[in-house]
């Protein structure tokens, strides 16, 4: 469990950072789009964990879906959309969460 946790930390520091170094180097002075930015390298870092480290999850699938739909309500909550919209963001985020095996492996690292 602790080892999972800290992969997960691992690759969603790793890929905001890397996020958010590509942001500053073409967008320098745009301080919304680097945190927004940096918010969605930590998703991806997470959903692409269980990929690049399968041995740490017994339930990569779940880890996945879990993390969509936090970073749907995230999103959701920092627009500041009404409550219905969040919870249309997180089943949103929830169902990109799920099809991470599909999509995760056609992302191109900075």
């Amino acid at each position: 469990m602790l080892h999972s946790l800290k992969v997960c930390l691992f690759f969603a520091a790793v890929f905001a950072a890397l996020f958010a170094v590509v942001s500053t180097v073409f967008y320098f002075g745009y301080w919304y789009r680097l945190v927004a930015v940096s918010c969605l390298g930590a998703f991806v870092g997470l959903v692409a964990a269980p990929v690049f480290e399968p041995t740490a999850f017994a339930r990569p699938r779940l880890v996945q879906a879990v993390s969509g739909l936090c970073a749907g309500l995230f999103a959701g909550v920092a627009t500041g959309l009404s409550l219905e919209l969040v919870l249309a963001a997180g089943v949103l985020g929830l169902s990109v969460g799920l099809l991470a095996p599909i999509w995760v492996k056609h992302i191109q690292i900075p």
